[in-house]
């Protein structure tokens, strides 16, 4: 019995698949990013975590396994010979081939070209289909398969162009951001941004009345969170990086539309796309990556090159195929020996545990420590959660848009988890109302054991699948609801019976977990997945585990009732007064947006109602209390659109 395994390393996430070539049974794991220009060693245990993920899921064992792993960052052969050795050593395995992501998604669209006129050829997201079909149609035997006319251009994060001539792969562009790239979500967003501070220096230089008459929603959108001031935009720009700069571009085709600078931006970019597209002579062309869907609805809409609907054909996940055929045409040669097999069991075995199960080298003398190395220790350990969290700041971003429209339209936001992971999140939603002012039910925490386990651990409540489907029942979960699941070690029952019931009502799901490679990452539609490396305190996932949590929570939240106007500048406006404490800091509030004393900050929170907002507005616009309100909900409740509008 022979497996191979296809896996597809990126700058955002890494997706693989075994599949059994004897019957075509096929698992699937979804990790963080492993791009080997980003991290060798990070990368290297995130891969060598995956693999090990994947061939227990299949219940086989090394010796039977061929690899082939298309990676960003692969061009560099020092990185590639470190990484290979790495998998090897850890997995066992040495039939591993590791190539550029390019080179495996090209070959992915020349198995898509070759069969894609068979009538049942199907998705191309089915990729355990896709290898029997190669296997039927005899495309793949000794080698993988070879066409001619065949080209492909990525706009994701990055771009690249990769095309056939004569049997010979020709790959331009993927120079990297910002020198190259063009095409990609990274330049997009550096249009963006340039388009941006030339407005913003319009504004400066010709005062508010222009700013008044050149309204743009995208330009409001951005000042929000780039930065309204100059020192503001100056932080950011000297910490953007290409990614951040990436996660701008959904925007720009959001706004299309009603926007001069998403017009602008997109103009640049589709001339971009254009010039990539006449540099390509073959009759074919498939489009693939996160841009590429509405490049080429712009791209035709604007006719820039005429006839190309004719040549054109988005594919999803061509570098996955890809992989997957250039493992099935390694030579059995490569295979592991019998005689190696003990060896590579031993390396399973000491695998076995996640990540944050694992011993952590840095503490093994921790029982032997002062009080100073101790402190010393932990602070060292905790410094590696920021940096863990910055490479999936991307999929923290998407699912802050996801719980923002989900809130906009009536649905909830729900955590669910066990232990230390459950009581972060009833924490962030016990604090959602007074410091957002939101309903209690628009934040909901729940946590295995219900109330009660929040002060003592409720034995076995976590071990069971039907208790989070059933909580969930019992809150009348509904469509527009979405659910986080948080589990440090990613396979977390209850979490996962949760998940799976949110997922089978259409809700959105969010995982947000401490381990690489996990169970709820394949169920989420937005996996958040931080490696933390092991605990000081093996398997005390309180540590650096619940620390990360408790700020990926953080950012969620906040970042959604910032874009749902809880917030002025950055003062939280929608501060509910509710004790002593509170209405001195609603003051203290008014007192700063308005650069009034504080006796008038309280005489105007008197008369707005305790609303902090009203009050500014009251005082800034000169509207009495009814009309301030009005105004105010004219405005969705976001004070700055109602003063600019003034």
């Amino acid at each position: 019995m022979k497996f191979i395994i296809g896996i597809d390393g990126g700058g955002t996430k890494t997706v693989g698949q075994i599949i059994n070539l004897s019957n075509f049974q096929s698992f699937s794991a979804t990790t963080g990013p492993s791009s080997l220009s980003q991290g060798i060693d990070k990368a290297s245990e995130t891969l060598s975590l995956l693999i090990i993920n994947l061939i227990q899921q299949a219940e086989t064992d090394s010796s039977n396994v061929r690899i082939a792993i298309g990676v960003a960052g692969a061009g560099n052969s020092r990185l590639v010979d470190r990484c290979h050795e790495y998998l090897v050593r850890q997995t066992g395995i040495n039939s591993i081939v590791i190539v550029e992501d390019c080179e495996t998604a090209l070959l992915g669209a020349k198995c898509e070209s070759l069969i894609n006129s068979s009538a049942d050829s199907g998705s191309g997201n089915d990729f355990s289909a896709f290898v029997r079909k190669l296997k039927q149609s005899q495309l793949v035997n000794d080698k993988a398969p070879q066409t001619n006319d065949v080209a492909l251009i990525t706009l994701g994060t990055g771009s690249f162009v990769a095309h056939s001539d004569n049997n010979k792969n020709i790959f331009s562009g993927g120079w990297g951001f910002p020198i190259g790239d063009e095409g990609s979500g990274a330049k997009l967003g550096f249009y963006l941004v340039n388009h941006f501070l030339k407005m913003w220096d319009a504004n400066q230089v010709q005062g508010p009345e222009f700013h008044k008459l050149n309204q743009d929603p995208l330009y409001t959108k951005l000042a929000m969170q780039l930065g309204a001031t100059k020192e503001q935009l100056l932080q950011w720009l000297s910490e953007a990086s290409q990614s951040d700069f990436a996660s701008l571009a959904p925007a720009v085709f959001e706004y299309a539309s009603s926007s001069k600078l998403a017009a602008l931006a997109i103009h640049q970019h589709l001339n971009d796309v254009a010039d990539l597209l006449n540099s390509i002579k073959s009759s074919k062309i498939f489009f693939t990556g996160g841009l590429a869907s509405s490049t080429l609805e712009h791209l035709l809409a604007n006719n820039l090159i005429p006839n190309i609907a004719q040549r054109i054909k988005l594919i999803d996940s061509p570098s996955l195929m890809g992989a997957l055929s250039m493992a099935d045409s390694l030579s059995d040669a490569n295979i592991e020996q019998p005689q190696t097999r003990e060896k590579v069991n031993n390396n399973l075995t000491s695998l076995d545990k996640l990540v944050s199960e694992q011993r952590n080298s840095a503490s093994t003398q921790l029982d032997l420590m002062s009080s100073h190395q101790i402190v010393a220790l932990m602070n060292d350990q905790d410094s590696i959660v920021p940096q863990a969290i910055e490479t999936v700041s991307q999929h923290i971003a998407e699912a802050i848009d996801t719980i923002t429209h989900s809130l906009n339209n009536g649905g909830r936001l729900i955590y669910m988890g066990a232990g230390t992971s459950g009581r972060l999140g009833v924490l962030d939603a016990v604090e959602c109302p007074p410091t957002f002012s939101t309903d209690p039910n628009t934040v909901i925490g729940l946590l295995a054991g219900g109330q009660g386990a929040m002060f003592k651990a409720v034995e076995g409540a976590e071990d069971s699948t039907e208790l989070g489907q059933k909580d969930l029942i019992d809150l009348n979960l509904a469509i527009p609801d979405v659910v986080v699941g948080i589990a440090a070690s990613g396979r977390t029952p209850y979490v996962i019976g949760g998940l799976n019931y949110a997922k089978s009502l259409g809700c959105k799901t969010i995982s947000v977990t401490c381990n690489p490679v996990a169970t709820i990452n394949d169920i989420a539609d937005i996996p958040i997945a931080v490696n933390l490396g092991p605990e000081i305190l093996s398997g005390s996932t309180r540590l650096k585990a619940g620390s990360a949590q408790k700020m990926i929570i953080n950012m969620l939240s906040t970042g959604a009732m910032v874009q749902l106007g809880k917030c002025y500048e950055n003062l939280m406006v929608d501060v509910k007064a509710s004790n002593h404490k509170l209405v001195k800091r609603a003051c203290r509030i008014i007192e700063q947006a308005c650069g009034i004393s504080f006796e008038q900050a309280e005489q105007l929170l008197v008369g707005a109602q305790n609303n902090v907002k009203l009050a500014i507005l009251m005082q800034k616009s000169g509207l009495d209390q009814a009309q301030a309100a009005q105004y105010l909900a004219n405005h969705n409740g976001f004070l700055r659109r109602a003063l600019n509008n003034l």
